[in-house]
């Protein structure tokens, strides 16, 4: 046999072994042509030997949910971006105030308002909301009747109106969906429509879950900003439950120049004459510039070898109160922190679980403050990891934060160890962690609707 025939039969023979499967043992080629699944996809020789042709991710579209409040809506932003990317095709859905904002995110996604008020809150609720003590559990509470509960029969007849019209254009030819921000609880509805059945079966009382609980055990699958090894030891982790490390820059390129303040050459300035650089912010909630912004602010105001940031995110720098800035001191509403946190020394916060991701991914150390919603989890682990010093006050004094920021400047141990910490978020790739739950759940989904033909 010649070296060509030899070469023939090699290439025959793998051919005749697949179509041999498909037609004694389908079964079997079923589980083959699933673990391939992701990997072929693409490749037409591939496809053909499946028993159904796979969705393509431009054949598979997703809605997608966030709450209306800035920090909430960025996160699942550049979620949505990177599987538009890759080809979704994505319902966006919001409150009209970042309208703008996500038309301008993809051309894949589009944007669709959710029914009623354009934000989480009327302007006679943010008043309300102000003339509270900060901190007080009436102001908690406020938030979560009037943005959290009042939100859901809107998101949920919204959600409703963008299924419908997914089932008039698709049929069952396509999956629902959802992916969403758990603050959005007008998927609740749907979640617990099972409770007609369960009372025909006999069922005479519904288990009283915490609503937070509810939350999070209701969904298929739950994502989570973070990693592993930023988490207490735990053995009944759900397995349902996937970890997205940290999420990426929107777009293919990081923040351009435009979005850096006038003063931002004096970073560079100050590193190259040996200052360290300490940033504070206290992000989009926790307004009350009093608990740790302005005393941040007097606790290093004298200390000439540190250059200090402060961000006032989600108010003007001139509408602060009582904002004195000192000489070592520089203040902006925003700064892209994907740029600015390479340069940092500390990152002074309260507590915020996405920014110390981010600082965490970054490798930057922190002091923490702030008691309220998962602050005291999040900087407990803070303090128990050894990535740096929690407070344990909401408003700790001047001389508590000044302490606080001398102990990790000096101590290398929190550098090191965020350092360390950091190495374990370049496992992950949020994007890629999304898109293998979805590609899932349709494989799934087509099982599914083929055993039923069956």
């Amino acid at each position: 046999m010649t070296f060509a025939q030899r070469l023939l039969v090699l290439a025959i023979l793998p051919v005749l072994a697949l179509l041999s499967v498909q037609a004694w043992y389908p079964s079997a080629l079923e589980s083959f042509g699933d673990a391939l699944l992701p990997y072929g996809l693409e490749i037409p020789i591939f496809r053909g030997f499946l028993h159904d042709q796979p969705l393509l991710r431009s054949e598979t579209p997703i809605v997608i949910t966030a709450f209306p409040h800035f920090s909430h809506w960025e996160k699942i932003a550049k979620i949505a971006v990177a599987l538009a990317e890759v080809g979704y095709p994505i319902t966006f859905i919001t409150g009209r105030i970042f309208e703008e904002e996500t038309k301008q995110l993809h051309s894949n996604i589009v944007f669709q308002p959710i029914h009623g008020k354009a934000d989480k809150l009327t302007e006679e609720d943010y008043k309300k909301w102000m003339s509270f003590e900060p901190g007080i559990s009436e102001q908690r509470l406020f938030v979560e009747a009037h943005a959290l509960v009042d939100g859901m029969p809107d998101q949920h007849s919204t959600l409703q109106q963008v299924f419908r019209e997914l089932r008039e254009a698709h049929g069952d030819s396509k999956p629902l969906l959802s992916l969403f921000d758990l603050a959005v609880l007008g998927h609740l509805p749907l979640f617990l429509a099972f409770w007609d059945k369960a009372q025909g079966m006999g069922a005479v009382e519904m288990y009283d879950w915490h609503i937070y609980h509810t939350m999070e055990a209701l969904p298929d699958h739950l994502m989570s900003l973070g990693v592993t090894k930023f988490e207490f030891p735990r053995k009944d982790l759900r397995s349902n439950v996937r970890y997205l490390g940290a999420l990426p820059t929107i777009g293919s390129a990081q923040s351009s120049k435009r979005d850096l303040p006038d003063w931002w050459d004096d970073i560079e300035a100050a590193k190259a004459d040996g200052k360290k650089i300490v940033a504070v912010s206290q992000g989009t909630v926790a307004m009350e510039f009093g608990d740790l912004l302005l005393s941040t602010l007097r606790a290093l105001e004298d200390l000439d070898h540190v250059l200090f940031i402060a961000t006032t995110v989600a108010v003007e720098v001139e509408d602060v109160p009582n904002l004195v800035v000192p000489r070592n001191a520089r203040v902006a509403k925003f700064v892209p922190y994907d740029l600015l946190l390479p340069k940092l020394d500390v990152l002074v916060n309260n507590g915020s679980y996405g920014a110390v991701i981010t600082s965490l991914n970054a490798g930057v150390p922190m002091v923490l403050a702030g008691t309220g919603q998962d602050k005291n989890v999040t900087n407990s682990i803070v303090e128990w990891r050894e990535l740096g010093i929690n407070l344990e006050k909401q408003n700790p004094i001047v001389a508590e934060i000044r302490e606080a920021v001398t102990e990790v400047l000096q101590n290398e141990k929190n550098k090191r160890n965020a350092m360390t910490m950091s190495k374990n978020f370049e496992r992950y790739n949020a994007g890629q962690v999304v898109d293998g739950v979805i590609q899932d759940v349709v494989r799934r989904w087509q099982k599914e609707k083929r055993s039923r033909r069956i």
